[in-house]
């Protein structure tokens, strides 16, 4: 990434960037979403993994389309999907696999975990000594690693 602050996709102000358990993510101080690259969540999973995740939430591919916001790291226009009968949504650069989340976004995020802990295939003892917000940047990762076509 460059020295560049980076621009929020929804207000167009610089994001402030926030050490998240080891890893880079940026709020955008305006509206409270969050950029988190995917590099960053890369560098999260390779300290508790060996192997790649599996794709945990099939994706609604008829909910794909343009969001009319635009990347901040590559300046294309984010693709927003929605994961089935999750309601998660989120928006994601495809060519550098970044993710933009909308403030409540998070909030949604953390109660599917926690309603659905036991669906995710982690290995037992990593699942134990993971905080919430460790398994939160996983699942992201693990969600958006293999981005869609549109």
């Amino acid at each position: 990434m460059s020295s560049e602050p980076l621009l929020s996709p929804v207000s167009g102000q610089p994001m402030v960037p926030i050490q998240f358990e080891g890893c880079t993510v940026y709020r955008d101080p305006e509206t409270g979403g969050h950029w988190l690259p995917h590099g960053e969540l890369a560098k999260l999973a390779e300290r508790h993994f060996d192997k790649e995740l599996p794709p945990i939430l099939e994706i609604d591919e008829k909910s794909m389309h343009h969001s009319g916001r635009f990347s901040p790291e590559s300046g294309i226009e984010l693709v927003e999907y929605e994961f089935a009968d999750s309601g998660i949504k989120i928006e994601q650069d495809l060519s550098t696999k970044g993710v933009w989340l909308d403030s409540g976004e998070l909030a949604k995020i953390m109660e599917y975990l926690h309603e659905h802990v036991e669906d995710f295939e982690m290995p037992k003892n990593a699942a134990d000594r993971l905080k919430i917000s460790e398994r939160i940047l996983l699942f992201l990762y693990a969600l958006t690693g293999n981005p869609p076509q549109l």
